[in-house]
């Protein structure tokens, strides 16, 4: 499809210097096409049930939370209150047969739902009766379906039918055996024998389903099988218990006799692997144990031996991510998404889905401490910028392992955070050595090869350089943050031009940090701080923009990387709103037909009296719109502010009227699309 527009139309635009081309939303991926970001607050109890659907009690948002195993939010019910289905600091949850059972403290009962959050039955008030209860934590169900509840305040346990009828109860308050003060964690195993988490007496109890007492082990202290308030307990498949040291911020194993298995943890706010306040915890048919975190406000997930697998919460998603910084694009078009905070890096299809991840907090191989540099060879072989790690670390595909070199210092081969990675057309292997202020290059092994630039303002010299890219001759484009200018070397470091500089207009940037190449050499730069994305020639000459500030689509939050597909589709990582956002080339065709559009440009003021433009001309029908074209009309920042639809109405029949009285002046961009998916777009001037 062919817009043409009227002669006059090309002097006001070049005057405005708007581009010719301009780049469409086509997708957006937040937290890993995750519903909504998990948010908890002081999450207490959880469960996962036989799907491996897990579901939280986020007792101070008085509420359930249920989320796919990849921590994907299904649904969430609750709100404060005493009605049915409403909740006072909810504790305790379990699944059985069906039915969510919740220990709904400060309303002092318990709650039954079905799986998606449909409130069933309750039973319970305030009290130290038969079936009255004084805070209630812990529930807990046994294989014939009977619910166990432990009466924190009434330092007892009460065991009911499915229904909610009383059948027994055990347990005084004081030290000695099947006495409790405060039990909060209650689990029954395949066996019938019930664990109950004594929180203030410091250890575990174990008895028999009618409450007889069997073993016990613990006592207050930091030493193996010793705890500090133990709220949680869980059971796997093995028998095998699970208990939250709550004080001690760890968790720990036993066999179903209290020998001493291992333990994990520590205290520490937001570390992988490590807990402040541990209160619940559940195990899956699959043997993962899920800790609420709880003054951490998450979930971890980890191994049965306690190595950290993913977490779900405020600063990471079990599939999410947590400031992205940088994109890579293999041959295939699988995209790669440099996970900074969540120190990983993850790996998706181009639509997004997700197909693998690897990678943790810390300094042994194939960990990260903030990556964010990313690159894939021909081979597909991933190199990441590890960059408070000061190396490179090199891997297979599915994140193996390959090799690793640098270490922090000035020699040749070492590193001062290293941001930026990218790779020649012949496999050498280039990168931003930040606070060297220079490029190193290497072999694809690792060799150290050369090496230019120097601290400072002049040509070849850097201040923060960052991002890196590489065109299909060789040559190399550098991002320097803090001069906001691109240069440009030869493979052996020597300078050929630059461009850029500080601002807001086009051409100029503010901290930008990405880079990519496309296939044709054109440069397309994150400019950071404008919240936007810049295109130019390789020569530096500008070609569009795209881009602002906001959360809405095609809108940016401090986008860091950008990369590039096969099929020409532009991916970048916005950063501060934690998603990739994906996006495609419009371009004014060449060939199908010509359609008018007037008056353009529009002109309010006498002696022109236009209330509104017209797509297509009245006379001719050959430069009519197609049958049930759309158009929408997009602000020059590009933001959606209009959809006009073909008429198909007698002498309307090909034409679109927008009426525009109320329109400020400015520039406008309007994008035809007919039902085949063939697009045109063009430009309108109004002036008021």
């Amino acid at each position: 499809m062919k817009v043409c527009f009227l002669g006059m139309i090309f002097v006001f635009l070049a005057y405005l210097g708007y581009p010719e081309e301009y780049y469409e939303f086509v997708d957006k991926w937040e937290e890993g096409k995750a519903s909504s970001k998990a948010e908890f607050n002081f999450p207490w109890g959880i469960v996962i049930d036989k799907e491996e659907t897990i579901y939280v009690a986020d007792t101070n948002n008085h509420r359930i939370q249920k989320f796919t195993s990849t921590g994907i939010l299904i649904t969430k019910w609750g709100s404060f209150g005493t009605s049915s289905g409403q909740f006072d600091s909810p504790r305790g949850i379990v699944d059985s047969s069906g039915y969510v059972y919740v220990a709904d403290s400060g309303n002092c009962r318990i709650q039954k739902f079905t799986l998606e959050g449909s409130f069933t039955a309750k039973w319970g008030t305030y009290g130290s009766s038969d079936g009255q209860f004084v805070n209630p934590c812990g529930i807990a169900t046994d294989n014939e379906g009977n619910v166990y509840v432990a009466d924190s305040g009434n330092y007892r346990i009460q065991k009911f039918t499915s229904n909610g009828s009383f059948t027994l109860k055990w347990g005084t308050f004081g030290t000695e055996n099947g006495q409790f003060e405060y039990p909060y964690g209650i689990a029954v195993d395949n066996n019938g024998y019930v664990y109950v988490a004594d929180t203030w007496n410091d250890r575990i109890q174990k008895f028999t389903e009618d409450g007889s007492f069997t073993a016990k082990w613990g006592g207050v202290g930091a030493s193996n099988g010793q705890f500090d308030h133990p709220c949680g307990v869980a059971i796997d498949s093995s028998g095998y218990i699970y208990v939250a040291d709550t004080n001690n911020h760890r968790i720990q194993k036993f066999t179903s006799n209290g020998s001493f298995t291992t333990k994990w943890g520590m205290v520490s706010n937001y570390l992988d692997g490590r807990f402040q306040y541990p209160y619940g915890i559940a195990t899956d048919l699959s043997g993962y144990v899920y800790v609420a975190d709880t003054y951490n406000n998450r979930i971890q997930k980890f191994t049965s031996d306690g190595s950290f697998v993913a977490k779900l919460g405020p600063e990471g998603s079990f599939s999410g991510w947590l400031n992205p910084f940088s994109i890579a694009i293999d041959n295939n078009g699988n995209v790669y998404v440099a996970d900074t905070e969540n120190h990983r890096i993850q790996k998706f299809t181009s639509n997004g889905s997700f197909t693998v991840r690897w990678g943790m907090l810390g300094y042994l191989d194939g960990q990260f401490y903030s990556p964010e540099g990313i690159a894939i060879d021909q081979g597909s072989y991933v190199y990441v910028a590890d960059r408070l790690n000061h190396r490179i670390q090199k891997f297979t595909s599915d994140g193996n392992l390959i090799t690793k070199w640098g270490s922090y210092g000035t020699s040749s081969g070492q590193f001062i955070y290293p941001v930026g990675i990218a790779i020649d057309p012949s496999g050498y292997i280039y990168v931003a050595d930040t606070f060297n202020y220079r490029i190193q290059k290497f072999t694809p092994q690792g060799s150290f090869t050369a090496k230019w630039g120097t601290y400072g303002s002049s040509d070849g010299q850097f201040v923060y350089p960052c991002g890196i890219a590489i065109d299909l001759f060789g040559y190399v484009y550098v991002v320097d943050v803090l001069r906001r200018d691109i240069q440009k070397f030869t493979s052996q470091g020597s300078f050929v031009t630059k461009f850029g500089r500080w601002g807001s207009f086009e051409g100029e940037f503010d901290m930008p940090y990405g880079i990519a190449i496309d296939p044709s050499g054109y440069v397309y730069v994150a400019d950071t701080w404008n919240h936007r994305i810049q295109k130019f020639t390789s020569t530096g000459n500008f070609v569009t923009r795209w881009g602002r500030k906001g959360s809405f689509c095609g809108q940016f939050n401090s986008p860091c990387g950008i990369a590039i597909d096969p099929s020409g589709y532009v991916y970048v990582a916005d950063t501060y709103n934690d998603r990739i956002q994906k996006f495609k080339r419009i371009a004014l065709p060449s060939s199908v037909r010509e359609i008018t559009i007037f008056p353009n440009p529009f002109k309010a003021y006498p002696p022109y009296n236009h209330t509104k433009i017209t797509f297509g001309d009245p006379i001719n029908k050959e430069k009519r719109l197609p049958p049930k074209a759309t158009i929408d009309i997009y602000n020059i920042v590009g933001e959606l502010i209009k959809t006009i639809k073909e008429e198909d109405d007698g002498e309307l029949d090909g034409l679109a009227i927008w009426e525009i009285k109320d329109i400020a002046s400015g520039v406008y961009i309007y994008v035809i699309k007919d039902p085949s998916g063939n697009k045109a777009f063009g430009k309108i001037g109004v002036i008021k």
